[in-house]
């Protein structure tokens, strides 16, 4: 009975504040999902997903998270030469009030990563993946 009151109590409260990311993260104009971003846009009248071939390099860059600033590169969680899989965390961004975890969207080789700890733009490249 305990340990099922502790779940609740803990588990509750996690699920209040992951609702509240999102709704946060939602209420960004330029914010895309992974699907979306797949998709190549979520406004897009193509709605197939777009496959990526063996060899392609995808190259992951800052996104544009509208009105917010001070955008910083907290930690990798790749290097270069490593083996990433779809859905790996490959960094964390800070802003002023939220950590965000960067995924990998596909499987593949790192070939190159930014190696920045510091302060990001828009438009800034933070890795090349080869896909395998």
């Amino acid at each position: 009975m305990i340990l099922k009151f502790i779940r609740n109590l803990f588990i509750g409260e996690y699920e209040n504040k992951e609702e509240n990311y999102i709704e946060d993260l939602q209420s960004i104009p330029n914010f895309k999902t992974k699907e979306e971003i797949l998709n190549n846009s979520s406004n897009s009248n193509n709605n197939t997903t777009r496959k990526l071939t063996k060899g392609e390099i995808l190259i992951t860059s800052v996104p544009d998270l509208g009105n917010l600033k001070n955008i910083t590169l907290k930690k990798w969680h790749i290097k270069p030469g490593d083996i990433v899989k779809e859905g790996d965390v490959i960094c964390e961004i800070e802003t002023k009030n939220h950590i965000m975890e960067f995924e990998c969207l596909t499987d593949g080789k790192v070939l190159s990563t930014s190696g920045l700890i510091g302060t990001l733009k828009v438009g800034d490249e933070l890795c090349k993946i080869e896909v395998i």
